[in-house]
């Protein structure tokens, strides 16, 4: 294939993205979290990596000459250019996406490229080209990129709980509870109604406003936090807030069916 039918097919594949990357029906795989130590979660990333096509700076895509996965970041380098570095950090409050497009009429334009799969994680995309329609090869970049992903999560919110238990301790012991303010009541109210209307970030966006001006005296924002989360496959971050509702209402109603959203959220993550 010469850098003329490449170019061509960099152009084709991007409209094909652009206008199908926002559709239900292109997203085909929710990450797994691999049950493996992480020396052999940076040995399979590498792996994966350097049969990922990466976009260069002639607008082509490329595998990477060398890939190196440290506990924090990964280093690749593509062809005369410098080692470009990502750190997983970056992910942080990220969805993993996993798309796919069939790439019309690709066998009379290049001959050989059937499907363009592409892992989405904020502002990073990770190619990959196939004839085949089951590909196990991008669900394990997925796979095991969402694995480190996933471990700075559970620090970050492993350490804000803790941050949390005292003050939701404090509050248990309280006779008489702390009342919602007339602002934060107006948030709650405007919130229930974005989500009712499946405007989910907006219905956040409030939520947070919430706690931010008290953050015991609606309980109920931390559960509300975690469904809407879910709405967006935020699994790590539902959890979290789910148990923020039932560190300060271990007694409440729903406390039990709470308590099981957690455990389906965990077996959507695969933990």
């Amino acid at each position: 294939m010469t850098i003329k039918d490449l170019r061509v097919f960099t152009v084709l594949f991007f409209i094909l993205f652009t206008a199908g990357a926002n559709a239900q029906n292109e997203v085909f795989y929710q990450p797994k979290l691999p049950q493996i130590e992480k020396s052999v979660a940076k040995k399979n990333l590498e792996r994966v990596l350097k049969v990922t096509y990466f976009l260069n700076k002639k607008n082509t895509h490329v595998n990477p000459e060398i890939v190196t996965v440290f506990d924090n970041k990964f280093e690749i380098t593509l062809k005369k250019e410098p080692i470009k570095t990502i750190y997983f950090s970056d992910f942080h409050d990220h969805t993993i996406y996993v798309f796919r497009s069939k790439v019309l009429n690709s066998e009379e334009l290049l001959g050989y490229v059937t499907f363009s799969d592409v892992v989405v994680i904020g502002n990073y995309y990770f190619y990959n080209f196939t004839k085949s329609s089951v590909d196990n090869q991008i669900k394990e970049l997925a796979d095991y990129l969402f694995y480190f992903q996933y471990q700075l999560l559970v620090q970050r919110y492993d350490s804000l709980i803790a941050i949390f238990k005292p003050l939701a301790a404090q509050y248990r012991t309280l006779q008489v509870k702390p009342s919602i303010s007339e602002e934060q009541r107006k948030y709650v109210v405007q919130a229930n109604s974005f989500a009712q209307e499946k405007q989910y970030a907006k219905a956040i966006n409030l939520y947070n406003e919430t706690i931010k001006l008290d953050q015991t005296s609606y309980p109920a924002a931390y559960s509300n936090l975690a469904l809407l989360h879910a709405q967006y496959d935020k699994y790590s971050t539902a959890i979290y807030y789910m148990k923020k509702y039932l560190l300060l209402e271990p007694e409440a109603a729903d406390a039990r069916s709470c308590q099981d959203k957690i455990y389906e959220w965990e077996a959507k993550i695969g933990k």
